[in-house]
């Protein structure tokens, strides 16, 4: 080693020099600016035969050389002298063996000794003959021989060199003998360099595991022809050459191995592994067996139970494993492959602690490994142990993180650490609310990587398979087939993990909070929902894995998620014929009829059979006592709901939740006592929930008082209590105190503005009991009643009512101006205008027609456009288009109707053909701020961005100062930022900062940009400016009167701040502009009840329900201030249609029915 050293510092020196001189050359050449010119083509084949010609002697050369360099050129030749006299010194082995290459196999070769263990001079003359003769034969082997002979293996082991090697040889020799003789009894320790191509496999890396010393003859035999064919095996099997390593076995074992003195085991258990690589498990064994009966090694019984396990024989892989344990006992060495192989085992029985146990040695023994590591994850999982499976797959994603194996685990655990249950993260599924989608969206990506290398491994070992194959190389085609199935049967596992995580990141994203306008545009420009791209991935796997109960239930999961009961059922149906005795397939059949079907008294049933069979299967899944006691508080069955509360409280002390439904479902059954002993411990903690349910026992129990006492409480402890204030209210209403009554609704109010049952209940006492009708209708009727006769001031008044967005009142004051004067067409096109606003499609249409029919030349471009526009709001495309056409068919130079045409592709999802409109529309008019504006606003719902700026910027560049495409971009980045906070907040907040730049700048040039300010009014609010965004909202509500969503967003900021004055004037104004706005007549409604005004808040939310039928939070705010105010036939018609549109599990059915309940219904 120190000669190698100082032959490297001498090298460095002579590159030094030789650097230097070549240096100072070339600058001497810049500084004369000498050009050499290159040669051409065509001479360089007459310059290099020239060279060829004129080529000097090494002597010659290196004498100009030291004349050229003087003093330096004497140091420099003398240094290569030394340099070579070292090399030449190494080669003889004065500074320990090394070979000059390392490509393939690496042998060291110790001089025999003699029958005693002394050095012997034939010894190292056979093994200096070994190794010359061995080198002649295979260039691929590379040898060294040691100077002083080994004793043993552990002499062997201690090598210095030994790492760098992967064979070493030592033995004894008969006195007299030589190398190609009879007189070498060889002893071989192999420890390969890299993993042996059974531990580069996925399937079976760190399971099988060969000795590492071998006797390889009971008597000597010819090492140099014998041994020499050996080590060129070994050197087959290291590189994957199968098919010329069988052949070099099959001979050795057919020559040498039958009546010779070869021991077979060695070549034995290379042909084992090669046929454990093809999943010949048989074959397998049968080598192994042979191998064990030469060598009764604990190496061999490990590899016979592998092949056993794969074979389904669990006893017998037992007994081997156990053999294997035996044979490492009294040897002060141990297999971590063999706990590994013993933990697998173990995972199939009933106790995962046994398998956790047996994996902890075997990561002991091989702490780099990733089989072991992976495998105890799992153990550890089922064994619960979720804070051991974390710290173990954090330790392995240290250093194996790009592993597909190791990101699928890490998936898993990832998503038993959401829910907290390692055993069951699945069953936790159907009970836990909707898990974090960005944390899920990073889980899936995980996942999707590993289906990515998987897919690629997959293809490629059949393409190797193919070729191998085809170049007549079976063996190798059946290694690399196997790898091919190996891979794809653990990426139909990650799979299967895919769909489990898209299917929760769509439950997420289904209840996850949008703007309306992001909303809109994802829903008709998004990419596929994560439900649709989990039905996707799990329906091919379902089809082709009909016999897999795991992927049969999860497909169940994901039809019966996206609302397709029928093919949710066939696969639940499919999983318990499949497998009866597990409980999730029964339990998919009950949720789903649960679920999608109305209660009646055959589906309860059917429902309680399913569940009956669930808990049977499996007497601790806590889903299925859930259901049950869904089922049955529902059905108002308490008694049979009681028991599996219980369970529910005293498997899962947890659930609060459960907890409290008990004390209610004990209060139902008049079990008072009872009530009040499972409810008291939470109230005296200071649970406001459960002290609110106590309040209601006591209030059961006639103790009015005491019931008002506890609500008090509640609100004490939790000022945020409003369930506590409305019940204090209802208690007062019943006993006449209005007042008291008003009071208490009004706190409930203001605590929750959207507090559905307070609306409801101070409308029903404002209408039934204080006489304070709402006047905002009769207000706007005066307002149209001051408009005569004068068909003029009616127009007047409609186009005022559709600028601040009441659509309904200004198609009154309109209908009276067309009735008043039929002949004006400007009227009829602005009644279209406020029907189309309604939604009124076809009325619209024919008052765009009668426009056009009164228009002095049967033209009237406006109302063509409006007509077209009906069409495409009503989402009937092929007319939308034909009607656009039209209008450039007659005029092709109108803009709006390419526009047109480009929106109704892009409503289509025809992102092309929008993209191709909008630029017909800029090649007719490049200037066209409203046609760039549409483009580019495509791309960005589309997600575009950086293509979206390229043509914000196509703009810019010409016209630094353009409004629409500032406008534009600032969009761009801002939604940019949107997409970049979960993952890089700091390019995030960079995007954000180009916007707010990009918009300041367009609102530099027009400060009354309506669009810009909306636009940096929402930045402002996401970067919680909020006073900033009130005033940003407000200011483009007031330039644009169209705008709606500004003054919704305003409202709800003020509501935010308790500022309800402002809020409602906010919320009013947005919806006089857009009367079909839901949202917005909702959250009007809730200002209105946080401001005791009643009767405003129920004409708020039957404007809401006229806009959206299905809105059941606004019905049953609708029913519960109609029964506050005494209006009690309105509360139950509420009440009854939420029970009969909603879903049987929906929050507001829920309390719906039991609202009815409490009105006798």
């Amino acid at each position: 080693m120190i000669g190698w050293i100082f032959v490297l510092l001498l090298c460095g020196l002579l590159g030094y020099n030789l650097y230097r001189t070549g240096h100072v050359q070339r600058l001497i050449a810049i500084r004369q600016r000498r050009q050499t010119p290159r040669p051409s083509a065509a001479m360089a084949s007459t310059l290099r035969a020239r060279d060829l010609r004129t080529q000097r002697s090494w002597a010659v050369r290196v004498r100009d050389e030291v004349q050229a360099r003087g003093s330096m050129g004497v140091v420099i030749f003398f240094l290569i002298l030394l340099v070579a006299f070292f090399v030449s010194l190494n080669l003889l082995g004065f500074f320990g063996s090394q070979p000059v290459a390392s490509s393939r196999a690496r042998v060291i070769l110790s001089p025999f000794t003699n029958n005693t263990g002394q050095p012997a001079q034939e010894g190292f003359a056979a093994a200096t003959t070994m190794a010359q003769a061995w080198q002649a034969r295979s260039a691929n082997l590379q040898f060294a021989v040691l100077k002083t002979p080994i004793a043993d293996a552990q002499s062997a082991w201690s090598l210095p060199d030994r790492p760098q090697y992967d064979v070493v040889i030592w033995g004894s020799i008969v006195a007299g003998g030589d190398a190609n003789s009879a007189s070498i009894e060889p002893q071989l320790l192999w420890t390969p360099r890299q993993p042996l191509p059974h531990d580069r496999a996925l399937g079976l890396r760190e399971r099988l595991v060969l000795p590492l010393v071998y006797s390889l003859a009971d008597q000597p035999f010819n090492a140099q022809a014998l041994l020499g064919e050996i080590l060129v095996v070994l050197d087959l099997y290291q590189v994957g050459d199968y098919d010329q390593t069988l052949q070099a076995i099959n001979s050795l074992l057919d020559r040498y191995a039958v009546d010779g003195p070869l021991r077979p085991d060695l070549l034995l258990g290379i042909r084992g592994s090669i046929a454990a690589l093809q999943e010949q498990w048989s074959l397998a064994e049968g080598d192994f067996r042979r191998a064990l009966e030469t060598a009764d090694k604990a190496e061999y019984w490990n590899n016979l139970g592998v092949t056993l396990l794969e074979q389904g024989r669990f006893s017998e892989a037992t007994q081997a494993f156990n053999t294997a344990q035996d044979r490492l006992k009294g040897t002060n060495s141990d297999l971590s492959a063999l706990h590994l192989n013993r933990g697998l085992l173990a995972l199939r029985g009933v106790d995962p602690a046994v398998a956790v146990g047996e994996l902890a040695l075997a990561v002991k023994l091989n702490p780099n490994g990733i089989s072991n590591k992976l495998a105890l994850v799992e153990a550890q999982l089922q064994a619960n142990q979720l804070a051991e499976a974390i710290e173990t797959i954090n330790n392995l994603n240290g250093y194996a993180s790009e592993d597909p194996l190791v990101q699928l685990m890490t998936a898993r655990v990832q998503l038993a650490q959401l829910v907290n249950n390692g055993d069951q993260p699945l069953w936790e599924l159907e009970i836990v609310p909707p898990l974090a989608r960005d944390t899920l969206t990073i889980l899936r990506q995980r996942l999707d990587a590993a289906v990515v290398t998987l897919e690629t491994i997959s293809t490629q070992q059949r393409q190797i398979a193919a070729r191998d194959d085809a170049a007549g190389l079976p063996e190798s085609g059946r290694v690399h087939e196997a790898h091919s199935r190996q891979a794809f049967e653990l990426l139909n596992q990650v799979r299967y993990w895919q769909a489990v995580a898209m299917t929760e990141e769509g439950i997420s994203a289904s209840v996850e909070p949008k703007g309306r306008l992001r909303g809109m545009w994802d829903g008709m420009f998004g990419d596929d929902p994560p439900l649709e791209l989990a039905q996707a991935v799990i329906d091919p796997l379902a089809k082709t894995q009909d016999q897999n109960y795991a992927i049969l239930i999860q497909a169940g999961r994901v039809h019966r998620i996206l609302g397709e009961p029928k093919t949710a059922m066939d696969y639940y149906t499919k999983a318990t014929t499949l497998n009866a005795n597990l409980p999730e397939g029964w339990y998919g059949l009950a949720i789903t009829r649960f679920n999608t079907e109305g209660p009646s008294p055959e589906r309860n049933q059917a429902v309680r059979d399913y569940l009956q069979k669930t808990l049977a299967a499996a007497p601790n899944f806590t889903p299925g006592y859930i259901l049950a006691a869904r089922l049955e508080t529902r059905d108002k069955q308490w008694a049979a709901a009681l028991p599996y509360l219980q369970w529910i409280v005293a498997n899962r002390p947890d659930n609060l939740g459960a907890r409290i439904t008990l004390g209610s479902t004990q209060r139902e059954l008049g079990a008072l006592a009872e009530a009040e002993v499972t409810l008291l411990p939470l109230a005296n903690a200071n649970n406001s929930t459960a002290l609110v349910e106590l309040g209601k026992v006591y209030a059961q129990a006639g103790q009015d008082q005491a019931a008002e006492d506890i609500f008090l409480r509640a609100l004490n402890v939790d000022a945020s209590n409003a369930s506590a204030a409305y019940e204090i209210g209802r208690l007062r209403q019943n006993r006449g105190d209005y007042p008291g009554a008003e009071k208490a609704y009004n706190v409930a109010i203001e605590i929750n503005s959207g507090y559905v049952e307070a609306h409801l209940a101070l409308g029903q006492l404002y209408a039934r009991y204080l006489d304070q009708p709402d006047n905002a209708v009769a207000a706007y009727q005066r307002a149209i009643d001051a408009g005569g006769e004068d068909p003029r001031n009616f127009e007047d008044m409609g186009r005022e009512f559709m600028e601040i967005g009441r659509y309904s009142e200004a198609a009154d004051a309109l209908e009276q101006s067309v009735r008043l004067n039929p002949n004006v067409p400007e009227s009829h096109h602005y009644l279209a205008q406020a029907y189309l606003e309604q939604g009124r499609f076809e009325a619209a249409r024919e008052q765009e027609r009668a426009a056009i029919a009164r228009d002095a030349d049967g033209v009237y471009i406006e109302a063509q456009l409006g007509i077209a526009e009906s069409f495409r709001r009503e989402r009937r495309f092929d007319e939308a288009i034909s009607a656009y056409n039209e209008i450039l068919d007659n005029d092709s130079t109108i803009i709006a109707a390419y526009i047109g045409l480009g929106r109704t592709a892009a409503d289509r999802g025809e992102w092309q053909g929008a993209i191709g409109y909008y630029n017909q529309a800029l090649a007719r008019e490049p200037n066209s701020t409203n046609a760039h504006f549409w483009l580019g606003q495509a791309l960005v719902e589309q997600g575009f961005y950086e293509r979206a700026l390229d043509e914000f910027n196509l703009v810019l560049a010409t016209d630094p100062n353009n409004v629409e495409a500032l406008f534009g971009a600032g969009r761009a980045y801002s939604n940019m930022a949107i997409n970049n906070y979960a993952y890089d907040p700091d390019q995030a907040a960079k995007y954000d900062a180009e916007a707010r730049r990009l918009l300041d700048r367009a609102l530099s040039y027009r400060p009354n940009d309506g669009r810009a300010l909306f636009e940096r009014g929402k930045l402002n609010e996401r970067q919680n400016q909020l006073a900033a965004a009130i005033s940003d909202y407000g200011r483009a509500a007031q330039i644009d009167t169209q705008n709606s969503e500004a003054l919704y967003l305003q409202g709800k900021l003020y509501l935010s701040q308790n500022n309800l004055q402002a809020a409602e004037e906010a919320l009013d104004q947005s919806v006089r502009r857009n009367q079909n706005d839901p949202m917005a007549l909702y959250w009007l409604g809730r200002t209105y009840r946080a401001q005791n005004r009643t009767n405003d808040a129920i004409k708020a939310f039957e404007r809401a329900l006229a806009a959206n039928g299905n809105f059941h939070e606004a019905r049953y705010y609708q029913g519960l201030t109609a029964e506050e105010s005494n209006q009690l036939d309105l509360a139950r018609e509420a009440y009854k249609l939420i029970s009969q549109q909603a879903s049987p599990d929906d929050r507001w059915r829920l309390q719906a029915e039991e609202r009815l309940r409490d009105l006798g219904q």
